[in-house]
């Protein structure tokens, strides 16, 4: 779907080392960090566990942005409520299980 597309790029990274994300030569060629970008981290920081260093994360990537830029972070509101436990299997079986991140 983005092959071809000089707009476009793919990267492949790790969150938990947001600094070699940014760093990568598809960021560097695409993102103008002397500019308003944005950053949305949805779905992702609740498979961070604390030892991982969430905060550091965000404050690593909203660090490298432009003072007019945003960043935007969405995790489940209750991951432990008897509501969401019918739902939660697949973000409680996978590799880096869900978790709350209240330090955010």
């Amino acid at each position: 779907m983005l092959d071809g597309n000089p707009d476009a790029a793919v990267i492949q990274g790790d969150l938990r080392e947001p600094a070699k994300i940014l760093a990568d030569p598809g960021t560097q060629l695409l993102l103008d960090f002397t500019q308003p970008v944005a950053v949305f981290l949805v779905a992702v920081l609740h498979f961070i566990a604390d030892s991982g260093q969430p905060a550091d994360i965000v404050a690593t990537l909203r660090d490298a942005l432009a003072p007019a830029a945003t960043s935007s972070s969405a995790t489940p509101a209750e991951t432990s409520s008897p509501a969401w436990r019918p739902r939660s299997r697949p973000f409680t079986t996978a590799a880096s299980p869900v978790r709350d991140n209240e330090v955010l």
